[in-house]
């Protein structure tokens, strides 16, 4: 058992060292595609700015006048980007071109229109001068950051290692750790080291090439600007003349499809509105007169007609009520079995309770008030000396 364990530890420590070896081997041919890509990066960049610029120039040759007052700074290309023309006294502002990896395109580029109607001077260079430095300002912190954990990283793993085969090599050589629970843990550290060890070889051999990483389908899908454009989305969004043949699109600007929309038309169109049933019920005071609601509480004929309102304002009605009658009828109050019980005082003297009450005999009769009011009977209770 200890023998197999001595030789898993050794065969992982081969394995290692040279999976380490061979990362310099290829760095030669590492730096080689390196280099091809940048170029290829190159390449693809200067055309996409060629590009750029041909259109650019194209929309400046167009005969669109503009239509604003005072000096203006005229529409210009500035090696990067196409610069509409300007009031003078402002600054415009565009995204950052995505020619270069380090360029945020979340950013925005600036160029100052001086009071003048001409394009900012740089005092050192005194040429037109555009500024780009916003695209790189966070991207550099960016890259720097991104060093530091790849260092740390490193770092991190290479003291795990350290101390996880020095905890192996104590467990292997002590015969009194040769138990069930120490196995688990011998376990343990040998899957902590097959982690450390296989990041520590992609950070190193995968995540530095960069042309493996540009030959990665997320990374190009990123960094390619042609599979970008070439991106439905993308190509939804940016191409003008497939926005505009967008159906969404042109029902929100083309007026006259605004305007030919039927829930438009219901909003704007004052006959439409007019003879909805809605709007007719709510305006024609004929269709409201003529509204069983409104008639029921505008017709005071039918309100009078109204069950309810009769029980209420008929008085032959309510004093043919039952309720009212029994109320108001001293016949049926008198003939009430409660009202005669209370009122009839023949009824009342019959009733057992007050003829209990009010009959002397029955009192005197009663064992209590006999025993109240019976001398006889108390004085035989008491007791002489």
């Amino acid at each position: 058992m200890d023998a197999n364990g001595i030789f898993s530890l050794l065969l992982l420590c081969s394995v290692t060292e040279l999976c380490v070896l061979a990362i310099p081997e290829g760095n030669d041919s590492q730096q080689q595609q390196h280099t091809q890509n940048v170029y290829h990066d190159i390449g693809v960049t200067r055309n996409t700015i060629v590009t750029a610029q041909f259109e650019c120039y194209q929309k400046i040759m167009k005969n669109d006048k503009h239509n604003k007052i005072g000096p203006v700074c005229n529409r210009t290309w500035d090696g990067w980007l196409c610069w509409e023309d300007t009031e003078a006294g402002f600054t415009t502002n565009q995204h950052c071109p995505d020619y270069f990896q380090d360029f945020d395109t979340a950013e925005m580029a600036s160029k100052v229109c001086s009071e003048t109607g001409n394009w900012f001077l740089h005092p050192e260079s005194n040429r037109t001068w555009t500024n780009y430095t916003k695209c790189t300002a966070y991207t550099s912190a960016g890259r720097v950051t991104a060093m530091n954990l790849y260092y740390l990283v490193l770092i991190g793993h290479g003291l795990s290692l350290t101390s996880l085969f020095f905890s192996l090599g104590i467990f292997f050589h002590f015969k009194s750790l040769s138990c069930q629970r120490i196995t688990l843990h011998k376990n343990l550290f040998f899957s902590f080291v097959l982690n450390s060890v296989i990041t520590i070889i992609w950070l190193t051999a995968v995540a530095s090439n960069q042309g493996l990483v540009q030959s990665n389908p997320v990374s190009m899908m990123a960094n390619n600007q042609g599979l970008v454009q070439s991106n439905p989305v993308s190509m939804m969004a940016n191409n003008q003349g497939l926005v505009q043949s967008n159906p969404v699109s042109m029902m929100a600007n083309n007026q006259g499809l605004v305007q030919s929309n039927p829930v438009s038309m219901m909003a704007n169109n004052q006959g439409l509105v007019q003879s909805n049933p809605v709007s007719m019920m709510a305006n024609n005071q004929g269709l409201v007169q003529s509204n069983p609601v409104s008639m029921m509480a505008n017709n005071q004929g039918l309100v009078q007609s109204n069950p309810v309102s009769m029980m209420a304002n008929n008085q032959g009605l309510v004093q043919s009520n039952p309720v009212s009658m029994m109320a108001n009828n001293q016949g049926l109050v008198q003939s009430n079995p409660v009202s005669m019980m209370t009122n009839n005082q023949g009824l009342v003297q019959s009733n057992p309770v007050s003829m209990m009450t009010n009959n002397q005999g029955l009192v005197q009769y009663n064992p209590v008030s006999m025993m109240t009011n019976n001398q006889g009977l108390i004085q035989p209770c008491q007791y002489d000396d």
